[in-house]
């Protein structure tokens, strides 16, 4: 990493952490009421969804628009793994103080290290709980989990698993299978006997949950 890198990273951390309001044109729920992707968008494939959202953002568009295309970007980019290119759209879109979920996927974007990355992740979990906003700390203590796991940091990782669990609201499904899923398939892989057959009990109850949807 350049130093130049290093330098810009830390800034971004900073904006994410510190900064107390975003100066915008817009707040939160605008952002979470609007949809600007088009009909047949969940169809498509990892690669044309990455190649739909890099071509909208290019365009003039107005500044709420520009934040959620930019911000489903930067969270796809995070998810499949090209943290660089995230962490240029989380610099140059920074996310609001109340969106918990892009400020996270931003830190998994820009910090390396585990230790820095539990700590800047406590503080956006913490605020999300604060606020009443389970489904963002469950989700993102899920994400931090995965990251954990991808690293090697596998206690870790069950650790938050099993954290976000515990705070998983019972009625948001879709989240709650999500979490279960993975954490039975990182138990089942990675576990001792105890955690494997943890995992398998999880993946009844998953495959139960679906079948009542």
């Amino acid at each position: 990493m350049t130093s130049r890198n290093f330098v810009l990273i830390q800034l971004l951390i900073l904006l994410i952490l510190l900064v107390p309001a975003r100066a915008a044109e817009f707040t939160y729920e605008q952002v979470a009421a609007i949809n600007p992707f088009p009909e047949g968008y969940s169809y498509l494939s990892r690669t044309e969804k990455l190649r739909w959202l890099e071509n909208e953002v290019s365009k003039p568009q107005s500044a709420l628009k520009t934040y959620v295309l930019t911000r489903q970007l930067a969270i796809d980019l995070t998810n499949h793994a090209r943290r660089a290119e995230a962490a240029e759209y989380c610099n140059r879109t920074p996310p609001l103080v109340a969106d918990y979920e892009y400020r996270g996927h931003c830190l998994l974007a820009s910090i390396s290290d585990a230790s820095e990355l539990e700590l800047a992740m406590f503080r956006v979990t913490g605020l999300a709980e604060r606020n009443g906003h389970l489904d963002d700390k469950a989700y993102l203590l899920n994400r931090l989990a995965w990251w954990m796991s991808q690293t090697g940091e596998i206690a870790r990782a069950f650790a938050y698993y099993e954290e976000a669990l515990a705070s998983v609201p019972n009625e948001n499904k879709q989240l709650l299978n999500k979490i279960m899923f993975d954490s039975a398939t990182n138990y089942i892989a990675h576990g001792d006997e105890q955690y494997i057959n943890r995992g398998i009990n999880l993946m009844e109850k998953f495959r139960e949950s679906r079948q009542q949807e």
